[in-house]
Parts: structure tokens; C-alpha cells; sequence
């Protein structure tokens, strides 16, 4: 795997954890489309610096505390699929959620610009052509 593709997504999983937006606002494109699904009936687009803003102000409305790691990651040609663990406790409700989840992202010019999040790592494979 690009060592460069490799190292903007490892940093995009450190800036997410971090609940820092304007970290992650550095690793992305100033287009970036950013899929969430923040919740299990909620998904939605967000664009540009000001949507990751709103990602993350989300975030921080449905849990307490938040974090994502990645467990796997591969990729070629600033296409990258990865299998990512994520924790969290419900703000309100104080429910623990441990949850996989199987992103795709495709970066350039060493900045994300496209992240989304899938059920099945043959769904985040096939959505940036590394399903062959």
C-alpha cells in the first residue's frame, strides 16, 4: 500500500477520535464528501469544511464519548477500504456501543476526498473499485 494513501487515512482515524474537526478539516479536500451514519437510521452527506464541522458537532451530540480505530487497511492508486472499530457511549441514555465498520475513502494530492461508511467490506471494496 502507497505509504502516503496509508498515513492520510491512519491520520483521518487519529483526527476523528480526537473530536477535533479542524484536524480532520487539514487531511481533506476542500470538496470533501464525507458519508456518515451516525446513527443506524441517520445518513447523510456532509461537504466541505463546514460539513466535517457539522459531523463532528453531531458526533458530539449522540455520544458522550467516541472512538475509532482502525483494525485493517488497504488500498492502491488513493483508493483505500478499511475495517474500522468504533466505541462510543450514548449521551443521554449512557449506553456502551461497540460497533465494525467497513469505510471507503478515496484520497488525492495527499487529501481525503471522499470518506463513506458501509455494512460490508464488499460494499466499501466496491464503491472504489477494488472489488476485481
Amino acid at each position: 500500500m502507497d505509504p502516503e494513501l496509508r498515513a492520510v487515512v491512519v491520520a483521518g482515524y487519529e483526527a476523528m477520535s480526537s473530536g477535533d474537526p479542524e484536524r480532520m478539516i487539514a487531511l481533506c479536500d476542500p470538496e470533501i464528501a464525507f458519508q456518515s451514519r451516525i446513527t443506524a437510521v441517520e445518513e447523510v452527506t456532509y461537504r466541505g469544511p463546514e460539513g466535517v464541522r457539522r459531523f463532528f458537532a453531531r458526533l458530539r451530540e449522540v455520544f458522550e464519548w467516541f472512538e475509532v480505530e482502525p483494525t485493517e487497511i488497504e488500498g492502491e492508486n488513493g483508493r483505500a477500504v478499511a475495517v474500522a472499530y468504533f466505541r462510543a457511549r450514548g449521551r443521554g441514555s449512557g449506553a456502551e456501543v461497540e460497533q465494525v465498520f467497513f469505510h471507503a475513502m478515496r484520497v488525492s494530492g495527499g487529501k481525503a476526498r471522499w470518506w463513506a461508511f458501509f455494512d460490508s467490506r464488499a460494499e466499501a471494496r466496491a464503491a472504489v473499485g477494488l472489488d476485481s
